[in-house]
Order: structure tokens, then sequence, then C-alpha cells
């Protein structure tokens, strides 16, 4: 029997205490049955599988606890990070400009010497969809009048996530997900995911926010880079913000706290934070 190791990782946030966790695993040959096998041994949200391909281009696979997924925000994050800790790429100038290809296509990623770890994301699309407030509401386990007057939004940079304004902190931290009518919706919209969001915040964020994605095993995520920059589109878009950079923040209802920077100043958003490794652990393959 062969033994997998995984390296552990903190995605969004320099601080063990926080972040969400990723299992990283680094050239190893084997099936995508065995990687399925050891997402969900780890059973984090996500474990990624590296291949190196040539210099600074890398081959990245993400698989949650019960499927294989196209791409992940702190998945990456922590990828890069890890890469960037073990001396596997290339800097110049104090940054190492880099790309992954993954079921959502090929992807630039960004690294600086400070830890920070940018990847960019797809061209915002648009899903159409007609589902209210009231029955968003009700999933979420609100008031229909908590959700703000403007459009609850399908958007994907690489992953659909639906974006739900509401009107307090409050009213975020006492949501009270419907999971079974949660995986209904997607299924019937083509959302992976429902991602709640308020303009108040814990600290110096520009948004606090929450992500519900049952369909593929997450319940909560503490922080989603793939949700997080549809929402600054959405912002964008209604002109909700002036600013071409954002701070969003996550996990703090899960005492899993971090922050995730969205640059909206192009065509193709672009998702950043920082890292922490944690640990290792090892898997064994039957």
């Amino acid at each position: 029997m062969e033994d997998v190791k995984v390296n552990l990782v903190k995605g969004f946030s320099n601080n063990k205490d926080g972040g969400n966790p990723a299992g990283v695993v680094l050239s190893q040959d084997i099936s995508t049955e065995e990687m399925q096998h050891v997402a969900a041994e780890i059973d984090f949200s996500v474990t990624a599988f590296v291949e190196k391909e040539n210099r600074n281009a890398f081959s990245v696979r993400f698989f949650t606890p019960t499927e294989e997924d196209e791409v992940c925000g702190h998945g990456t994050i922590a990828v890069f990070h890890l890469l960037s800790e073990k001396g596997m790429l290339k800097y110049k100038s104090g940054k190492a400009t880099a790309t992954q290809e993954t079921k959502a296509g090929k992807l630039e990623i960004e690294c600086y010497r400070d830890g920070k770890v940018v990847m960019e994301q797809k061209k915002p699309r648009f899903l159409e969809h007609k589902e209210d407030s009231t029955v968003i509401a009700k999933l979420l386990g609100i008031e229909s009048d908590n959700i703000l007057n403007y459009p609850i939004q399908i958007i994907s940079t690489g992953k659909p996530k639906m974006i739900v304004p509401v009107d307090s902190l409050e009213t975020l931290l006492n949501v009270e997900p419907d999971y079974e009518g949660i995986v209904e919706m997607c299924e019937r919209t083509g959302a992976k995911g429902i991602y709640p969001f308020t303009f108040d915040t814990r600290e110096d964020g520009d948004v606090h926010a929450r992500q519900f994605n049952p369909l593929q095993g997450i319940y909560e995520d503490p922080l989603t880079g793939t949700a997080a920059g549809p929402l600054g589109v959405y912002l964008k878009n209604h002109s909700l913000t002036e600013k071409d950079e954002l701070v969003v923040e996550q996990g703090y209802s899960m005492e899993k706290p971090g922050k995730i920077y969205v640059d909206i100043s192009s065509k193709c958003p672009k998702v950043g934070g920082h890292a922490t490794i944690y640990g290792e652990k090892e898997v064994e393959l039957d």
C-alpha cells in the first residue's frame, strides 16, 4: 500500500487559527479514483493535486469530499503559497508569474515575496433564473424584507454563485439555511452555492459574506474565492462601489476568519490573499 502525503494549508489567512483549510498533494502519480479517496479522507472543502508542467506552469485538479471541482479560490491560494515556500517558483523583481491549468481553463497567478497570491478569474458570465426574494429568504431562514432591493443574480467567474444582498450583519449571522432546499435550487438554476452578503462589516472590510454549497458537500465554506470574484462583479455592475479593489470578510461565523482581496479593475476579476502552512497528513491508499 502507498501513502499519499497531504500538505495542510490555510487559504486567505496568514494565521493558522483563521482561513479555509485545503489539502495540497504535490506530484504523486495516482488515479482519479485515488484522488477522490484522498479528498474524502482529508474531508476539507477542497484537496488539490498539483503536477508541474514546466517553468512556473502547473496542472491542478481540485476535489471536494464528494466530487471533482472545476476550480477553487482558497485551494489556489494554498497551492501557490506552498509552491513558493518550497522554492518551486521562479521570482523576478519580487514577483513570480505562473499559470495553472484547471478544468475551468488556464488561469494566471501572481505571487509576491510578502506572501500574497493573486489569481485571475474568468470573464464574468450571468446565468438566467427567476428566483424571487421570498423564495430565497425562505431558503436562508430570514424574512423577505431582510433582502435588499437589488437583483438576486447568479454570476460565474469560474463557478456560478448566487449573490444575495441582505440588510445587516445581524441578519447574515442569524441565517438558518434550508440545505435540502438550497440543493434543489442549485440543481434547478445551475448555481453552485448561495452567497449572501452585507455592507455591515466586523473589521475594515468593504463587505461581509457567507457561503452555503451543500450541492458539493460543503454546508458552509469559511472563505470562498470563487464567490468573492462574482460578488465584486455584482457590486460594480450595480454601482454599489466606486472602488476597483475590495476586501471581503468571511469565515467569522465559523471562527475561521479571513479576508479576500478582490480586484475588479479589468474585465476578468482577480482574487487574492495570504496563506499559512500548518501541518501534514498521510493518507493510505488501498
